[in-house]
C-alpha cells in the first residue's frame, strides 16, 4: 500500500505463465509475459481480493489460496 487505498502490484515470473495477463485483467494493470504490474485505488483487502479472484479466474489449475 503506497498509500491510503492505492495499492502499487509489481509481477515477475521466469515460470509458464503469462503474468501480463492477470495484470492485464485488473484496472490500472498491464504488461508483458514475464513482466507486469498493477495500480488498484481500494482498500488492501479488497485489492488482495481481487487479486487472488482474477489469478484463479485466468489461471483455475493454480488451485484455490
Amino acid at each position: 500500500e503506497v498509500e491510503r487505498n492505492r495499492i502499487n502490484i509489481s509481477l515477475r515470473t521466469r515460470g509458464k505463465y503469462d503474468i501480463g495477463k492477470i495484470a492485464s485483467a485488473l484496472p490500472g494493470g498491464g504488461g508483458h509475459f514475464a513482466a507486469a504490474g498493477a495500480t488498484l485505488f481500494m482498500p488492501y483487502e479488497e485489492a488482495k481480493k481481487l487479486f487472488l479472484d482474477t489469478v484463479q479466474k485466468i489461471y483455475p489449475e493454480l488451485g484455490k489460496p
